[in-house]
């Protein structure tokens, strides 16, 4: 049995479902406010519980072998937050698979979010993987870089639903990781079982690096309009965009160019990385 944890969220119930697709035996660990219903009618195992309540997290993994955890309350607000879910509540996930002795532990982290950061979600996921790699466990850690839905789909694609006009943070030539969430589901289920991933720590990027100046000429042409860009300096805040990816967004521009490379963990574990060119055409085609 499999036990997903995030499983309503985007990447968590693509992974359920390709789980399920391979005649897997799946168990969504699910609150009981969220909507689950898809997934039980899918054919995923239901259990209700929360990663801000401890008491409720050993209960789901009995008869558990492996645990996949995409969870993150960064789009959430109220009790819900990074501290009480994506640090304590995946710390206490993983005691809770420490005592239940599953044979892998799968963490969805993010690229580039270490120690030395000073934001809530960087302390949260860089003290998550150590503690996973201290726990005994036989860990797999994956490390994607931006997810294209998010950065492209949101970031640009939001801002260009009300005007032709899109605000970008510093002058859009840093290149920056994407990765396909597409691509993202498919390693953590490929992870599973196999050799290569035991205590490993997997980053994942697209076919390559692109910047966001880039990325706007990819939209103008397929979408035949063209595009006025403003920009802001890092810190500085993009108009309609949440606090968080503010934040992020600074980062990522004075990080400078990403060189990262995912050639082989895409042969390694059977994936076919999705190009920005590739879902910038699928998003976009429909505005020609």
């Amino acid at each position: 049995m499999i036990l997903i944890v995030g499983a309503t969220g985007q990447l968590g119930s693509m992974i359920v479902h390709k789980l399920l697709a391979q005649n897997k035996k799946v168990r969504a660990f699910v609150r009981r406010t969220s909507d689950f219903e898809m997934l039980q009618k899918a054919g995923a195992e239901i259990v209700f519980g929360d990663l801000k309540e401890p008491e409720t997290l050993l209960p789901a993994f009995e008869g558990v072998n492996r645990v996949v955890t995409t969870a993150s309350a960064t789009m959430r607000g109220g009790a819900d937050n990074i501290d009480t879910v994506d640090l304590q509540g995946t710390h206490d996930l993983i005691d809770a698979a420490i005592q239940a002795k599953v044979e892998q532990f799968v963490y969805v982290s993010a690229f580039g979010l270490t120690s030395d950061i000073p934001m809530a979600l960087a302390k949260a996921k860089s003290q998550n993987e150590a503690h996973l790699k201290n726990s005994g466990l036989n860990y797999t850690i994956l490390q994607p870089v931006n997810f294209m839905e998010a950065w492209i789909g949101f970031v640009i694609g939001a801002q260009l639903q009300k005007e032709p006009t899109v605000t970008i943070v510093g002058d859009g030539t840093v290149k920056i990781g994407f990765v396909a969430m597409e691509n993202v589901a498919e390693l953590a289920v490929n992870v599973l079982g196999h050799p290569a991933a035991q205590n490993s720590v997997i980053p994942l990027n697209g076919p390559r690096s692109v910047s966001y100046r880039e990325i706007i000429g990819l939209i103008e042409s397929i979408t035949g309009q063209p595009i006025k860009i403003r920009s802001v300096a890092p810190g500085e805040p993009v108009p309609g965009m949440p606090p968080i990816v503010n934040e992020l967004w600074a980062i990522l521009t004075q990080k400078g160019d990403l060189q990262l490379d995912s050639t082989e963990v895409a042969k390694t574990y059977n994936l076919h990385l999705i190009s920005v060119e590739d879902f910038i055409e699928k998003m976009f085609k429909s505005s020609r």
